[in-house]
């Protein structure tokens, strides 16, 4: 597998795979690290909806939780729709990936999140914190859970969209404007 250093916003990159990923509108699937069988069931169907219904590709990380629910349906189904930030290196199984259609990149996660979603869906999350991307959703929890606090109380935000229908919201993700975005090749 080749790879191709990038320099995207300033950071040093290395990608592997299909560059062309960059080029598409990116919905970065987030949420817990611990999540219950419903939410990643939940990451699983979004992830799903959104390649099926969508133009969009999804960008996630390779750790676990929501993350890892998310891009084990889509490696499964569709990984050509995977735009997959490395944390740790590249394994063989990246490897897979990349041969499959992915894009893998290894760099650092936060700053390489808040540069590439042009949104964000979030799928039982703790805590309140919003990721840094121009358009937010958030995924109703059972008020019960505590997992779900933090992401139910987002939804009280007027700048976060609450999805009851995960296909139909996948569906408006056509009109959800995609950044441009700024790389250069390093090689």
């Amino acid at each position: 597998m080749s790879t191709t250093h990038l320099v995207i916003g300033g950071i040093p990159v290395r990608a592997h795979g299909r560059l062309d990923l960059l080029e598409t509108r990116l919905v970065h699937i987030t949420g817990s690290l611990d999540p219950t069988i419903h939410g990643s069931t939940v990451a699983e169907r979004a992830a799903l909806d959104i390649v099926e219904h969508s133009d969009s590709c999804i960008l996630v990380h390779d750790g676990p939780g929501i993350a890892a629910a998310a891009l084990d349906s889509l490696t499964l189904t569709d990984p050509a729709r995977a735009v997959v930030i490395a944390r740790r290196g590249i394994t063989n199984w990246h490897q897979t990936l990349a041969s499959g259609g992915a894009l893998i990149l290894e760099g650092p996660l936060n700053p390489l999140l808040a540069l590439l979603a042009d949104a964000a869906l979030i799928v039982e999350q703790a805590h309140a914190a919003l990721p840094h991307c121009p358009y937010i959703a958030c995924v109703p929890g059972p008020i019960l859970t505590p997992a779900t606090a933090g992401s139910n109380a987002l939804m009280l935000r007027p700048d976060v969209e609450i999805v009851p229908e995960l296909d139909q919201w996948a569906r408006r993700l056509r009109y959800i404007a995609q950044r441009p975005r700024r790389y250069d090749q390093a090689d």
